[in-house]
């Protein structure tokens, strides 16, 4: 019974972790940004579930991993957002940042197989992050040296904020080692039919403040999407 009893709450926790964000969505609060991020599994997401489920969280940055400029430019033109950074990889590597505003593109990192986009949202640094799946040695490598480009950006002091899909969690002390805090709700993200692990994040710095935070889903992907509301400390 005891075992039958574990297994039950244990059930109850993981769908309470998975529950979708709360409708409506609170509206953000005066000076935050609000972030949302969802790996598109390769494009295999509903385009018009993507776009409704944006639209619905009403965010100021967005990004997409595993997309390419087609679809990035499809969701931007169905939510009023603009698409920012660099040019986007193809061949499904492609990482996205879009956003309400105009941006500048900064110096950019040197990813390891994906991208790693960085720009400036009025004085904040955006980097949009899919690191390499570490899963086998080579690309344990990759990943590894993902986070040593990721960790070189928060060296500085300046307002940042790194979304993504890390594929990492707070198990991996080389996450850890970032030194940021997650926005993101504690809703395990992969693999999205029966999520265990919490690898899309919304870091900042220590300093920041984070806000209302929540989760979606889109059919098509083995992801889960999160959003988060975040108040980065400005000098």
């Amino acid at each position: 019974w005891h075992g039958k009893a574990f297994l039950v709450e244990a059930l109850v926790l993981l769908a309470f972790l998975e529950i979708p964000h709360l409708r409506p969505v609170p509206e953000s609060p005066e000076g935050a940004i609000r972030v949302a991020v969802m790996n598109t599994q390769y494009q295999r997401t509903d385009p018009d579930e993507l776009s409704a489920e944006i639209t619905a969280v009403a965010p100021d940055v967005v990004v997409l991993a595993e997309t390419t400029r087609d679809e990035a430019t499809a969701v931007a033109s169905a939510t009023g957002l603009t698409i920012t950074g660099p040019p986007i990889k193809t061949g499904g590597s492609g990482v996205a940042v879009l956003m309400r505003e105009a941006a500048t593109v900064g110096p950019q990192l040197r990813a390891g197989l994906h991208q790693l986009p960085v720009v400036d949202k009025q004085g904040v640094t955006v980097v949009g992050v899919h690191t390499v799946a570490p899963v086998n040695g080579r690309q344990i490598q990759l990943w590894t040296h993902d986070f040593e480009q990721l960790r070189s950006v928060t060296e500085g002091t300046a307002p940042l904020i790194m979304a993504g899909d890390f594929n990492a969690g707070v198990l991996h002390p080389t996450f850890r080692s970032l030194g940021l805090r997650d926005c993101a709700p504690r809703t395990p993200t992969w693999p999205s039919f029966a999520a265990v692990l919490r690898i899309d994040h919304i870091l900042v710095r220590p300093e920041a403040s984070c806000g209302a935070s929540g989760a979606f889903r889109v059919s098509g992907t083995d992801h889960v999407g999160v959003w988060a509301d975040v108040i980065p400390r400005s000098d």
